[in-house]
Order: structure tokens, then C-alpha cells, then sequence
């Protein structure tokens, strides 16, 4: 799934342990401060939460999951693996 500039999607809820993405973002955004343009590949995407999260911000944000149908971030394309 490689991100897209429109993310007019519903609200995703993480399927996570509660606040880990907010943190997890915060340190992500430390070890990248001295990256111009990084690309991030989240395995594991879940529902998109953390996808979102960091296109919104900027990052460029490239994403894979077990079983993409469970992805919600729909307004990003979604490819199936070959």
C-alpha cells in the first residue's frame, strides 16, 4: 500500500495497545529528524492508524499487511502481493 494525497478517510481506530502509536510516533519522529524526505515501510499495518498518522504529517509511507482487506485507510491504494 504506497500512500496517497488524498486522506479524506473515516476515523481509524488502532487496533493496538491503547497510545502506543501516539508514542511510537514521537520516538519515529526523533531518529528521522535528520532525514529530508524518508520513506517508511509499516509492516503490519493493521487498520492504517499509523499510516495516516505519518502521511498526514508528511512522511512518505509505504504499507503491508498480513490481510490488507483489514486495512481501512481507504482513500490509499492497496495492492495485493503477487
Amino acid at each position: 500500500m504506497e500512500s496517497s494525497p488524498q486522506s479524506g478517510n473515516k476515523d481509524i481506530v488502532p487496533i493496538a495497545i491503547p497510545g502506543i502509536h501516539d508514542k511510537f510516533y514521537v520516538y519515529l519522529k526523533s531518529l528521522l529528524k535528520n532525514f529530508s524526505t524518508p520513506l517508511i515501510l509499516d509492516m503490519g499495518a493493521g487498520h492504517g492508524y499509523l499510516v495516516k498518522k505519518l502521511f498526514n504529517n508528511g512522511y512518505h509511507v509505504q504499507a503491508a499487511d498480513l490481510y490488507p482487506e483489514f486495512i481501512i485507510a481507504t482513500k490509499y491504494p492497496v495492492s495485493e502481493p503477487t
